[in-house]
């Protein structure tokens, strides 16, 4: 479809002309232009004193070498007499700059090349003033090819290679010198030279393919005005199949060979597509919209105008995907065809905004998921729980913050995922869901080709719903953490009152980031508006209030016949909440009142105060071993208790009463073992499946059950060698147990499947599973392995935490990270995240040991002391709510 429709297009080379681009789209870019941040003194970002207006980048490639050379031609408006032309180069060698006007094409000035800022601003200053007007800003350059997933980087596959670009954030830069800020959405155009044999694809179609001697130029027709991180190519000896369903062109790319895989993608890509189109009711405003599966991608995708990246685990599934792998395959390809219109046709800003960018793909792939895949039930995916768990640490930054460099933004983390989307959610349940899309979509249509703030956005809700929020975005975004919400009875009154929540009782110093200055506020100081959905529950009825908390507390009446209160109806909340004893007692003896999103949030916010001893965990654990008694209960939220369990070996139950733990919870769930059948069913739903692995893996893994370890073992052969027929979900529980209750003789036997398969998704299985052995010698040479240039870059740094997530071996490997540092960091992509590996732990001993390590990293690494302290905190946390539970958690378990 593409090549018929490149050919129908094709110019000869003498129609060709750079400067006639650059003319035709002047006039209509310079209206772009004019919606500019306005002139900006911060050292971090360019001025409006010259705005780019179009950019011609023409690269010459060999994926064979290690370096290319590219020349541009970028139309420039100063608006401002300067002899200083600034703009943005990373690494790169400019050999030459010259700028013409241009009305006087004649008469060039050559510039020169400069210094470099911190924050990546090249000058090229020259003798003479550049009075105000229109000119053509010419450079030479040279590159080398990243291998770490960044800017413009190769891979190799079965020894063929392939480029692929990722500029965001702030990464276009290191490619060819530009405006590399969001605020500029210009058009560009694309001309690259190859050898003969490789094919290029880009966001917009080929309209020319010139031919000379041993290379060929893929020239590419002008883009609509987009900002660099949206730009991108690809050069290699593609696959390609037909996406079908799709009212324009698309296909989907993926290195020579794994055709095979993309079945599954292409199935669903369509009836998303038409989904995320009918929620905007505004037509995809691009030409063609390929995708390509990337792999050893640093990233899980990223929504280049017209030509989609996917990291390849993630849209090359196998036959048998599990319920896991298919929910974030198909909300992930919702979620980046989402960013066409949020995101790329209407673009934040500046980057302190990338969270809405992120948080309005997530929100809208979420409910895109929920509508078309009913059997998934995505709808209890509730957004909020991990965040909350996230965010409850003294030193968490907001979602909303300053943001000057990449460092900024690669310490963004989930949060921009997670709390944006719960926040999204919060808002349209208490706006109603017709009247939030209707804001959603006059905020597009009004910034369509343009850049937009919160600020922008915010105001189309406030008009379209008639209520006033900008104080409920601001207390959640610009503030982090979230609030403590105590509800207390006195006769028919109802008294609501917040207060932040805190791990601890010190009085702590939040920082908070507003109108872009830090500023300092205790937190008996903080609040948050917050939007309520109470249920009053009576005997035989459900009586369900909105409510507006935007003070410190509220009073409501309670209506007659009241035995308990809810305050998270439809569990959209992002909050926790302490209810009188006597109506957690009645909800807890009518759970089935609830809906099931309801009854995981319960579940999650009373786990969550065990945190503070609010509640005490033996009283959560025979809550949940209760629920899992009830043959009725939905099998996600029985996966998702039988996974907490698993999970609770890891960050909660100590050592020295784990055998004595186990016991109990085996007594417990005996009945469920002795009827559970390992081998898969033709009846076994979906859900089934997912249940039966998570339970796999807690009797196998953690119960040292018989017929657990027995089936895994007679199984986990099968899957190294791609014989297996089980999903992908008991095929990654059956390695995991293996792991678990195996030698070094099993391992090697892991490893050398590890290196022989070219499946993306059973080499991350077998890769992480290796974590899962028990012996200090393997842990040593796991991490070896990793580090030893057989495994990707972008797959190492977080995985050594699997060891990690064994209590008894914390020592070992915090001692191995001290030993071997520098060969760590020189394999490792986001080092400021790598205390994270020890996030689960809760040991004084470690805690100690994991600062003293790490605190000589902290002055290399941009970004790593606030992910230190929150490690810090973290653990800190989790021997506090220890010591508090302890005493009753083995009361519990003579039980």
């Amino acid at each position: 479809m593409i090549a018929a429709l490149l050919r129908k297009n094709r110019m000869n080379k003498s129609n060709y002309n750079s400067d006639s681009f650059l003319s035709t789209l002047f006039f209509s870019v310079l209206l772009f232009s004019t919606n500019a941040i306005s002139v900006s003194t911060e050292n971090f970002k360019l001025s409006n004193d010259i705005v780019p207006l179009s950019q011609i980048v023409e690269l010459k490639l060999n994926p064979e070498l290690d370096g290319y050379s590219g020349t541009t031609t970028i139309e420039i408006n100063i608006t401002k007499a300067t002899q200083n032309i600034k703009l943005y180069s990373k690494n790169l060698l400019i050999s030459s700059a010259i700028i013409k006007n241009k009305n006087n094409k004649n008469k060039t000035t050559l510039l020169t090349v400069g210094s470099t800022s911190q924050y990546d601003i090249i000058s090229l200053p020259t003798k003479n003033t550049l009075p105000k007007g229109i000119y053509q800003l010419s450079l030479s350059f040279d590159g080398k090819y990243s291998d770490t997933g960044n800017g413009l980087f190769k891979v190799t596959e079965k020894n063929n290679n392939y480029l692929f670009t990722q500029f965001q954030a702030m990464l276009a830069r290191s490619v060819f010198p530009s405006f590399d800020q969001p605020n500029f959405k210009i058009p560009f155009q694309l001309k690259v030279n190859v050898p003969k044999g490789y094919l290029v694809v880009s966001n917009t179609p080929q309209i020319q393919l010139i031919s000379h001697n041993d290379w060929h130029t893929f020239v590419f027709e002008p883009t609509a005005p987009i900002y660099t991180d949206v730009l991108a190519f690809s050069v290699g000896k593609f696959d390609s199949v037909d996406i079908p369903e799709m009212k324009i062109p698309s296909k989907l790319y993926v290195v020579k060979g794994k055709l095979p895989q993309t079945t599954y993608a292409i199935k669903h890509i369509g009836k998303i597509f038409k989904e995320v189109e009918s929620f905007f009711t505004i037509e995809y405003p691009y030409k063609k919209l390929d995708m390509v599966a990337v792999p050893n991608y640093s990233n899980a995708a990223m929504e280049h105008v017209g030509l989609i990246y996917f990291k390849e685990d993630f849209i090359l599934l196998d036959d048998t995907p599990s319920i896991r792998q298919q929910k974030y395959s198909l909300k992930l390809i919702a979620h980046e065809i989402a960013h066409m219109w949020f995101g790329n046709l209407v673009t934040m800003q500046w980057w302190n905004d990338l969270w809405l960018n992120e948080s309005f793909a997530e929100w809208l792939a979420h409910k895109v998921v929920i509508q078309i895949f009913p059997e998934l039930s995505a709808e209890l995916d509730l957004p909020q729980i991990r965040s909350l768990s996230d965010d409850n640490v003294n030193n968490q930054l907001p979602v909303r913050r300053t943001v000057k460099s990449k460092a900024d933004v690669d310490s963004l983390g989930g949060l921009v995922y997670g709390k944006g989307n719960a926040i999204l959610n919060m808002v349209e349940h208490y706006v109603g869901e017709d009247i939030f899309r209707q804001a959603v979509i006059s905020y597009v249509l009004e910034y369509r080709n343009k850049n937009a703030s919160l600020q922008d956005f915010v105001k189309h809700i406030e008009i379209t719903s008639k209520k006033d929020l900008e104080g409920f975005f601001s207390s959640f975004l610009e503030q982090a953490g979230f609030p403590l919400l105590s509800l207390q009875r006195n006769n028919d009154k109802l008294l609501i009152s917040q207060s932040p929540f805190k791990t601890n009782n010190q009085v702590l110093t939040q920082r908070i980031e507003q109108k872009n200055h830090n500023k300092n506020k205790k937190p008996q100081d903080m609040s948050w508006q917050v939007p309520l959905m109470i249920k009053f529950l009576t005997d035989d009825n459900i009586i369900t209030r909105s409510v507006f908390l935007n003070k410190e507390s509220i009073e409501l009446t309670i209506p007659k016949g009241v035995k308990a209160i809810f305050p998270d109806a439809n569990a959209v909340g992002y909050y926790r909440y302490i209810l009188p004893d006597e109506d957690e007692k009645f909800i807890k003896n009518n759970i089935t009142r609830l809906n099931d999103a309801e009854k995981l949030a319960w579940l999650n916010n009373n786990e969550h105060l065990t945190k503070i001893a609010k509640r005490a965990y033996a009283d959560v654990l025979s809550v949940k071993l209760a629920l899992l008694s009830d043959l009725s209960l939905n099998k996600k939220i029985a996966t998702d208790i039988i996974r907490d369990i698993d999970y609770s070996y890891t960050d909660f139950i100590p050592e020295a009463i784990s055998e004595e733990y186990s016991r109990y919870i085996t007594r417990h769930l005996s009945v469920i073992f002795k009827t559970v059948k390992w081998n898969s069913s033709k009846k076994e739903t979906i859900a089934d499946k997912a249940l039966k692995a998570s339970l796999l893996a807690l009797a196998g893994g953690r119960l040292a059950d018989k017929g657990a370890i027995k089936f895994a073992k007679a199984n986990y052969q099968d899957v190294l060698s791609e014989q297996s027929s089980l999903d992908s979900s008991m095929s990654n529980a059956v390695l995991k147990v293996v792991a678990a209750n195996s030698n070094e003789d099993v391992y090697q036997l892991f490893e050398l499947a590890y290196l022989r398969t070219t499946n993306s998704n059973l080499k991350s299985d077998i890769l992480t599973s290796m974590g899962y052995f028990t012996s200090l010698d393997i842990v040593t040479r796991y991490y070896n392995f990793l580090v030893s240039g057989k495994v990707p870059t972008d797959e190492i740094g977080y995985r050594f935490q699997y060891p990690s997530f064994n209590p008894a071996l914390r020592h070992h490997v915090i001692d191995y990270i001290a030993v071997n540092k520098d060969k760590i960091l020189k394999h490792i992509n986001q080092k400021q995240w790598f205390p994270y590996n020890f996030y689960t732990s809760c040991e004084e001993d470690i805690r100690i040991k994991v600062n003293q390590t790490f605190s000589t990293w902290i002055k290399d690494i941009p970004g790593l002391k606030e992910k230190l302290n929150t490690v810090d905190e973290t653990i800190k946390q989790c021997i506090r709510s220890r010591t508090k539970n302890i005493s009753q958690l083995q009361e519990q378990l003579l039980k």
